[in-house]
């Protein structure tokens, strides 16, 4: 039975407990490499997530000459504004140890510009 994505991340007080619940996934995603594999280089796995960018811009011909040029731009950085949970920590000292405690992207950022084109 496939477990749901409420059953893989489960609540605790201070984080989300990524690797706690199952110490088989524990196991599993701090163990030593396989033959063939690059040794422990990336060998954590955290949640997938995606990103939404977009930019409009607008060129305006300026009324005292057709060559001139204005152009309007706004960029929106994370549009959707979407938390991603960054990977868990792996530190096995740590009380934290499997808890989700960071984000792995920025909140939604701004931008406008202005350009003059002569």
């Amino acid at each position: 039975m496939p477990l749901t994505r409420r059953q893989v991340i489960a609540g605790c007080g201070g984080g989300l407990a990524w690797l706690a619940p199952f110490p088989v996934a524990a196991q599993a995603a701090l163990r030593y490499p396989h033959h063939g594999e690059l040794g422990a280089r990336n060998v954590l796995r955290g949640p997938n997530f995606w990103g939404l960018d977009m930019g409009l811009a607008k060129k305006i011909a300026a009324p005292w000459n057709e060559n001139q040029k204005f152009t309007l731009r706004v960029d929106a950085f994370n549009l959707t504004n979407t938390n991603a949970f960054g990977l868990p920590n792996v530190t096995l000292e740590s009380t934290s140890f499997g808890r989700v405690t960071t984000s792995a992207n920025t909140p939604r950022e701004l931008q406008f510009g202005l350009r003059f084109d002569f």
